[in-house]
């Protein structure tokens, strides 16, 4: 059978790779960490799951409602305008398989053939996929690294952004809090891109998923909400992280409402004709009575961060900038790989029971770094930092 030469040019997954390399080890009797996935270890609240029982029992089986079901839509909008400062109603709100899925819509809905996405980097693995499936062409700019070292200004990174916007440029990704390195994009610089994306007609793509995961007090904030943004901004937000709901697949996006008239009766009516209604309906029941199990999440997974990457720290060649939100820690570890393939080094890390996400998945200037995920057991991270400072030693 001919297949889709473009689907077929889509590169697989680094993480894929790790996984059977992974499994390789394993196979020989090494017990292997996996800390290279990027899920929750909770599990969904109780009250997600009796709310989808409860609407399959009351007859929600049949085709749902094109956009979303109205009370999810109410309930969005009213957590849009509380919690994130965006001036919402529900017509302005559309439901995803996922998040994933939502930037997919998207990207496919704003882009037209050859336009550009200019990405910031270290990126989220799957944009880039999702650029190409949407027939737009990837731009790429060094970011959040700069971040979390505090050691970007935004007067720079308003100069950046003029120097790599380019005449096919029509969309700017951010995702705040970033997966892979952590950082939390601080309001200067969400005022830098206002700025630029206003004088140069572009679209802001948010991605918006980790907005519940965020440390030492600081706010979230939703580019959206700043003035003159909400007409150039789609919004993408996920259950997945925030309520730990990853295999339920539920997700929405918050913009204009030309936007989503036109993605939802065309893109949704053509490929999924709607959401499972009683997947939203147990998504309503997360957001009236979720906020504790939000907080449970995000304080234990700062209580990993903090022991987690203070024992990073003293092992010999790894150098580890603190993460602000997210559930992920980004660390440098030139000074181990030097010249050598990441790959050798991700094969040494799994001989003595450690498996991570190399940094060039999350674009190929990130060679020099991986990418531990702390949605795993304190026990686990600790175990991890201990055998990595056997293997190299103290600092």
């Amino acid at each position: 059978m001919k297949l889709s030469k473009k689907i077929e040019s889509i590169e697989k997954s680094d993480l894929a790779k790790v996984r059977l390399m992974s499994k390789d080890y394993e196979n020989r009797g090494i017990k292997v960490i996996h800390l290279e996935r990027g899920e929750p270890d909770f599990d969904a609240p109780p009250y997600v799951a009796e709310g989808i029982y409860q609407a399959l029992k009351d007859g929600y089986t049949h085709y749902p409602v094109l956009q979303g079901e109205p009370a999810l839509r109410e309930a969005l909008a009213e957590k849009c305008r509380q919690k994130n400062s965006i001036q919402c109603g529900p017509e302005h709100i559309g439901i995803t398989i996922g998040g994933m899925h939502g930037l997919y819509v998207s990207l496919r809905t704003v882009l037209n053939p050859g336009e550009e996405v200019l990405i910031l980097t270290p990126y989220w693995l799957s944009i880039s996929k999702l650029v190409g499936l949407a027939d737009g062409v990837c731009r790429y700019m060094p970011f959040y690294t700069g971040i979390l070292d505090e050691n970007y200004s935004s007067e720079q990174f308003e100069k950046d952004l003029r120097d790599n916007i380019g005449p096919k440029t029509r969309v700017v990704y951010i995702n705040s809090p970033n997966n892979p390195s952590g950082a939390v994009v601080p309001h200067e610089h969400l005022e830098a891109l206002c700025k630029v994306a206003i004088e140069k007609d572009l679209v802001i793509l948010s991605d918006e998923p980790y907005e519940d995961i965020i440390f030492d007090g600081l706010k979230h904030e939703s580019i959206a909400s700043f003035p003159g943004m909400f007409e150039r901004t789609i919004t993408c937000f996920a259950f997945s992280k925030s309520y730990a709901m990853t295999g339920l697949r539920l997700g929405y996006i918050v913009g204009p409402p030309d936007f989503i008239q036109l993605a939802w009766s065309r893109l949704i009516l053509y490929t999924t004709n709607g959401i499972p209604t009683a997947i939203q309906i147990g998504a309503i029941e997360a957001l009236r009575k979720g906020d504790a199990d939000i907080e449970r999440m995000r304080a234990a997974y700062q209580e990993r961060r903090d022991r987690f990457v203070e024992a990073l720290r003293r092992v010999k060649g790894i150098r580890t900038p603190m993460p602000k939100g997210a559930f992920y820690v980004f660390a440098d570890i030139s000074e181990l790989r030097g010249d050598r393939p990441i790959y050798d080094l991700i094969a040494d890390w799994l001989e003595v029971g450690v498996a991570v996400a190399p940094g060039k998945a999350f674009g190929a200037e990130h060679v020099d770094w991986v990418r531990f995920s702390t949605a795993s057991s304190m026990e686990d991270l600790l175990g991890a930092a201990a055998a990595l400072e056997k293997r190299y030693g103290t600092k």
